[in-house]
């Protein structure tokens, strides 16, 4: 037998330790949890700061949101004409 085939034996007479994949398992399931876990948090903060942007007006002073009315209206007015 050359050195690049390994023997490897009949099909299900290896031993196996199943505590040990039993723990891997549980593991990557942990660590799912925890990733999991902090997105949902992570989403969590950024869409309650993105509603509490929503919720809160605009910081204008009143003469910026005069002018801004001022030429909303124009523009409403000249599309009447048209």
């Amino acid at each position: 037998m050359d050195a690049s085939r390994r023997w490897r034996g009949k099909p299900g007479d290896g031993y196996k330790d199943w505590a040990v994949i039993s723990i891997s398992f549980k593991s990557i399931y942990v660590t799912w949890a925890v990733i999991t876990k902090n997105i949902n948090e992570i989403s969590t903060r950024f869409l309650k700061k993105k509603a509490k942007e929503a919720s809160s007006p605009p910081k204008k002073n009143k003469e910026a949101l005069k002018k801004a009315k001022e030429a909303f209206l124009k523009k409403l007015q000249y599309a009447k004409k048209i």
